[in-house]
């Protein structure tokens, strides 16, 4: 191939793949919500049963003083309930394969946690 015509379709190629990469990041490189803090998370109060997905940011806001919120109602206080108003909103509750009830992490006699269906038994 002539140096001549090298350069050119070089040229075109390197046009191409910029807008090829374009493309990608206009169509997918931004999801709805990254980076604002508005990423949908469940949570299910241990208290009075309210399950909802709100924005994590809106969590954030609920946290307890000085500490991170705890996964599970035997780790202590977790993010305020906006229906109870008590610290025990815990986020990422589990779904049973079973029976469809969703539920929070427990811990055993040993203090492991465990994933157990208080509905069915299912244990994850």
């Amino acid at each position: 191939m002539s140096q001549g015509l090298k350069q050119p379709l070089l040229l075109l190629l390197a046009i191409a793949a910029l807008g090829a990469a374009a493309f990608i990041f206009l169509r997918y490189g931004r999801s709805k919500g990254a980076g604002d803090g508005d990423i949908q998370q469940t949570a299910l109060c241990a208290q009075c049963g309210h399950y909802a997905e709100l924005p994590q940011s809106v969590l954030a806001q609920t946290m307890p003083e000085g500490r991170l919120p705890a996964m599970c109602p035997a780790d202590g206080p977790a993010y305020k309930c906006p229906q109870c108003g008590q610290q025990t909103f815990y986020a990422n509750p589990i779904t049973c394969r079973q029976c469809g009830k969703k539920f929070l992490l427990s811990r055993n006699e040993q203090g492991v946690h465990l994933a157990k269906c208080p509905g069915c038994g299912w244990v994850r």
